[in-house]
């Protein structure tokens, strides 16, 4: 049960939909910070949740007020919708703790309220973060881990980050608030009281055979005395309570609503029950945990109340100096889940708080392994390591030079420093061996036009004899400056990468200066991207990194991810993780938006989701069709449709997003752009982020996506194009993250 990141949203699971699990079901659904992710109930099905969320015994019009309607998605999944917000439910049906999978669910927060995990032990086999028993625990005697309570407005402050905690019970709730109150402001010598309770679900309407307590007794026709742990509860929220506080409980033949009669001697013998009240109404949680009544009410009055502790100054008296019979209600179903929620939505303010605070400080690069700060001189040997895997149409033609021109400003600066030679090393594709369909000497030419000087082609790469070429071309008089090494992924110890192997020793000897520029490796463990002796990083990886921190140092301004691309496989764990950044808006489309509800069986709040597209049986159709719902689609295989370009409604929702956002990222793209048919909606943003969005931040996340500004992008100052995709998302993710991971290829460079 170790604690994971915590979401600005309060997600939970509800175990047992039971008098209190009700109650607290149908207040989170009121209330728009609790996104209710899974409930577990194995005594009603997904068509029975409709009727019993609608009627009620007890509250009556309160639970149907602001309710729309439950629809059922699945047999395991439900729809709750009212007034405030809108949740989808997954259903567990299992008494199983090993078959609850509520942290897959989305769950983060477990309000238990069936009754049967009321230890540690038992509340650890929950698969989530933090644990709520709504009871006071039971946890052995002999026990070294004892469950912490916490009251709200008496003690909930002291909470501290524990997994499992009890919200004790409801006379507690009522009881510790007030003795709190008085035993701060005059002190409290002893206490004695008297719970006059509603029945339970645990007690029977006719007698049944039994012998332990009375409660075996009906409870229609009778007024039964009872036990209570009240007093032990008080002590383990007000240990300076302890020894002083004594009472008992009458069970009374009423639903819902108790009376808790509470005889309180002062230290103080001039306190008066005018001084408690005052205090009362003076409190920094009045109208939330206390409320006072001067009316003449009865028990019926007060259902459905929310304040666990009413002081009813009409009924209360003084009874010489320093005592006083003090007459609180509450609510023992309605106030008690009020309680436990307030506790939850505190336990997951600490949280988030602690989260930040937790947070290492975010990678920053090394300002002495900048490649200013490092010496290049007319001696200097340099190697660059560039990222120069272009793509290439079948004739072998290169279709988008971008990688190649993003490097540019890093090799123009090392030649400005007149160095003795500069070697190129660079991959192309993905080859496992020496393969002649990757060589790179077709970029010799491309780079001869652009850099306007001669450049050497080194056919043996990273090898014994380049070594032996590059020392005879400088002793001879032959050299020519500039090399580009053969592929290096024709090397098998390029990507199977030892320290002190024989390629990374041979790779040493091609300089005595390294420089890594290839950002869009960086996520990669390979021998050349991670070599020890690179000890500069050039512009592009400080530009990259620059344009990641407006993503992860926003200054509480709104951002917006548009995520597309297609495979959800591969974007998954990112939407996950940028789902729990503050005001973040992600909106979903292209390829992603297939089968998305068998990968997020319930949708982050702040996600979007397009709704529509156009498509056809394959993306080579020339004719397309509109398809209104993907949804629906994607749980039907009779259409043979499927969809390849983002529709007109989901286009209108992603332009209202960006309109929102002060900061947008874009990684993959929103159809088959490489399809004319397709690629329309894509290329609509394009145009969109390109001359309508001048005044934000525009970070554009490689590959495919930053092909569609090519040529578009030079005079745009506000648009950022990355290099990398891949390595973007996996920088982004693993500074999101508290257990942060450096990508392999910056590791050399952080500054220390």
């Amino acid at each position: 049960m170790a604690s994971t990141q915590v979401s600005n949203e309060i997600n939970v699971g509800l175990n047992g939909v039971g008098r209190i699990g009700k109650c607290l079901l149908m207040q989170m659904t009121k209330d728009p910070r609790f996104r209710i992710r899974a409930i577990n109930c194995s005594s009603l099905s997904a068509h029975q949740y409709a009727d019993y969320l609608s009627y009620d015994s007890s509250h009556k019009f309160a639970v149907r007020l602001g309710l729309q309607r439950v629809e059922v998605l699945s047999p395991t999944r439900i729809r709750i919708i009212t007034d405030h917000s809108t949740n989808d439910v997954t259903l567990f049906s299992s008494r199983d703790p090993a078959e609850l999978p509520w942290r897959s669910a989305g769950a983060e927060y477990l309000l238990d309220a069936t009754g049967a995990f009321l230890n540690q032990t038992k509340c650890a086999k929950h698969d989530v973060n933090r644990v709520v028993m709504t009871a006071p625990p039971e946890d052995p005697g002999d026990s070294d881990d004892l469950t912490s309570t916490f009251i709200y407005g008496v003690n909930h402050d002291k909470y501290a980050g524990q997994n499992i905690v009890s919200a004790s019970s409801c006379t507690t709730n009522c009881m510790a608030p007030i003795l709190n109150l008085v035993h701060n402001s005059f002190g409290v010598k002893s206490a004695n009281f008297t719970t006059i309770h509603s029945t339970t679900g645990s007690q029977h309407v006719v007698d049944v055979l039994g012998s332990k307590s009375r409660t075996h007794r009906s409870i229609l026709n009778n007024i039964i005395p009872h036990k209570t742990g009240a007093s032990k509860s008080v002590y383990a929220v007000i240990p300076s309570l302890e020894g002083k506080i004594f009472g008992t409980s009458i069970r009374v033949p009423t639903i819902n609503c108790s009376l808790l009669d509470c005889n309180v001697c002062t230290n103080d013998d001039s306190t008066t029950l005018a001084d408690v009240v005052d205090r009362v109404r003076k409190s920094e949680f009045f109208n939330t945990v206390y409320h006072v009544n001067t009316k003449m009410l009865t028990s019926c009055d007060f259902l459905t109340t929310d304040t666990p502790c009413i002081l009813d100054a009409t009924a209360s008296m003084d009874m010489g100096p320093g005592n006083l019979k003090l007459m609180l209600w509450y609510d023992n179903e309605w106030s008690y889940s009020a309680q436990c929620l307030r506790l939850v939505a505190h336990m997951h303010k600490f949280d988030v708080l602690q989260a930040c605070n937790n947070v290492t400080a975010p990678f920053k690069l090394s300002s002495r392994n900048n490649l200013n700060s490092v010496t290049i001189n007319g001696d200097s040997k340099v190697v660059a390591r560039l990222d120069f895997d272009v793509p290439v149409d079948s004739k072998g033609k290169i279709t988008d030079d971008f990688l190649i021109k993003s490097a540019l400003p890093t090799i123009e600066h090392i030649l400005s420093k007149r160095p003795k030679r500069l070697v190129l090393v660079c991959h192309f594709g993905r080859p496992s061996g020496v393969d002649k369909t990757k060589t790179v000497a077709f970029l010799i030419p491309v780079l001869q036009k652009l850099l306007n000087r001669e450049v050497n082609f080194l056919k043996d790469g990273c090898s014994a004899s380049t070594v032996s070429e590059l020392d005879a071309a400088a002793t001879s008089g032959a050299f020519t400056h500039i090399f580009l090494s053969e592929n290096i992924r024709f090397h098998k110890g390029e990507t199977s990468h030892e320290e002190n192997s024989e390629l990374s020793k041979t790779y040493a000897k091609l300089g005595d200066v390294f420089v890594a520029d290839c950002f869009g490796c960086v996520h990669r463990s390979h021998m050349s991207i991670c070599h020890p002796n690179n000890t500069a990083y050039g512009m592009l990886i400080e530009k990259e990194i620059s344009a990641s921190d407006l993503i992860l140092r926003n200054n509480g301004d709104r951002i917006l991810c548009i995520m597309g691309g297609s495979k959800i496989a591969d974007k998954q764990p990112m939407i996950h993780v940028l789902s729990k950044m503050n005001n973040t808006r992600i909106f979903v489309g292209g390829g992603l938006t297939k089968d998305w509800s068998k990968n997020f069986p319930i949708t982050p709040k702040n996600v979007v989701v397009a709704k529509d597209a156009y498509g056809s049986a394959t993306s080579k159709d020339s004719d397309s069709t509109y398809i209104p719902n993907l949804s629906k689609l994607d749980q039907s295989s009779e259409s043979g449709l499927s969809g390849f370009d983002i529709g007109p409604v989901g286009l209108r929702e992603l332009m209202n997003e960006i309109d929102k956002a002060s900061t947008i990222f874009w990684n993959g793209s929103l159809g088959v752009v490489e399809e004319a048919n397709y690629s329309k909606g894509s290329r609509i943003v394009v145009d969109y982020l390109l001359n309508y969005c001048k005044e934000k931040t525009v970070v554009i996340g490689g590959g495919q996506t930053a092909s569609l500004f090519a040529g578009q992008s030079a005079s745009a100052s506000h648009l950022h194009l990355s290099t990398g995709g891949g390595a973007l998302l996996g920088h982004i993710h693993s500074q999101i993250l508290k257990e942060k991971k450096l990508l392999p290829g910056l590791v050399n460079f952080e500054e220390k």
